[in-house]
């Protein structure tokens, strides 16, 4: 739908799939992620592409990006390692990382992928390439990456900014 009218815009079809979530990536680039696929699909409902996660689960996901979306797969459903895959508009990989442990959070904000762990917040370009990174006592929970490359690192009634 249109935020201006009632009328149906475009439909997509997703088959048996249960979305976890739908957001546009672009203006004119609509993403659906469910447990094992993330699909993209152009305004007027046309498939773009789709990235399957063969052999795991999408663990987690942020579409804070720039033209970009990021997941986390858990390729074994063990949670004691992820694969970190930054996805294009068209359902091709930009980059992909193993991680040899799971993140406790994620976040995408411009061109930048934050992660945090209980031990560290690791910050990287949309092409997976290390940014910085900072230890951390465990208090911080959550990480969002901002667009200039910083990231706020929050717990329960604290918050610390984290400058590369």
């Amino acid at each position: 739908y249109r935020t201006d009218s009632e009328e149906i815009a475009a439909e997509c079809a997703l088959g048996s799939e249960m979305p976890y979530d739908i957001a546009f990536v672009t203006d004119s680039v609509v993403c659906a992620v469910s447990e094992d696929r993330v699909r993209f699909f152009a305004a007027d409902g046309t498939e773009r592409g789709a990235y399957v996660a063969e052999n795991g689960r999408i663990a987690d996901y942020h579409f804070g990006g720039d033209g970009f979306v990021t997941v986390l797969v858990d390729p074994y459903e063990t949670s004691s390692r992820a694969e970190l895959i930054t996805l294009q508009p068209d359902g091709s990989v930009l980059a992909q990382l193993s991680l040899s442990f799971m993140p406790v959070s994620l976040s995408a904000c411009g061109s930048y992928v934050g992660i945090l762990t209980a031990e560290k917040a690791l910050l990287y370009t949309s092409a997976l390439e290390p940014v910085a990174q900072t230890e951390q006592d465990g208090t911080a929970v959550c990480i969002l990456a901002r667009s200039d490359g910083t990231a706020l690192l929050a717990g329960t009634g604290t918050a610390s900014l984290f400058l590369p």
